[in-house]
């Protein structure tokens, strides 16, 4: 589910909050903002390990939210 999604502030910065992404979640940022196909895989792995990618068009960051006292 596609949380919260802040576009352009005035260094051209968008973040995208999601949790526990679907395929039809994942595509339709995708269609959005240009990502690529294996930004996508990547953003589908429930165990992908934490990492960040400066590509040609974007930044990519996959990262581990931890909450305390509340189940996964």
């Amino acid at each position: 589910m596609t949380k919260t999604i802040t576009t352009h502030d005035e260094k051209g910065f968008d973040w995208i909050d999601i949790t526990a992404p679907e395929r039809d979640d994942i595509q339709r940022v995708a269609e959005r903002f240009g990502l690529r196909e294996a930004s996508i895989e990547d953003s589908l792995q429930p165990d992908h390990l934490p990492k960040f990618e400066k590509l040609r068009d974007y930044s990519f960051v996959i990262m581990r939210m931890y909450a305390v006292g509340r189940e996964s």
